[in-house]
């Protein structure tokens, strides 16, 4: 048994990843919070990468309202889905930001989104690094 040094409980040594340069060879904390700080991470990031508002009307009132849509058809994974800042990185690069009401009306045929694409500013201009504290920065 061992005690989480996030969520203070006490787990069983499988509830923790492994970590060699530890005594016991298992991370301080558990999986579960391990995941939660990674979820989080990652949820700022796609916020971050929303921050801009839909690229062909503007629309940046509420963030949830804001959809990535893939301009290519290479799409490896759902970037909702994703829980690591790499890979959501990675995978926005291949997107646009658009708002809920344009995303349909791309995917119904009425706005052709590549011509936007071209003049306006798309997430794969955006750059995120993770300083050495563990802090994102974004800059155009």
């Amino acid at each position: 048994m061992k005690r989480c040094n996030v969520c203070k409980e006490l787990r069983p040594l499988v509830a923790y990843g492994k970590q060699a340069q530890n005594r016991d060879g298992k991370k301080g904390t558990c999986k579960r919070c391990d995941q939660k700080r990674v979820a989080t991470r990652t949820k700022t990031a796609k916020r971050k990468l929303k921050a801009g508002g839909c690229i062909i009307c503007g629309y940046s009132k509420c963030l949830e309202a804001l959809d990535f849509h893939h301009t290519e058809d290479n799409k490896s994974s759902n970037i909702s889905k994703i829980n690591s800042v790499a890979k959501a990185k990675e995978e926005a690069k291949k997107c646009i930001v658009v708002c809920a009401n344009c995303h349909r009306e791309i995917h119904a045929g009425m706005v052709n989104e590549y011509p936007v694409v071209t003049k306006l500013k798309s997430v794969r201009e955006i750059n995120i690094k993770i300083d050495e504290h563990g802090q994102m920065k974004i800059w155009d």
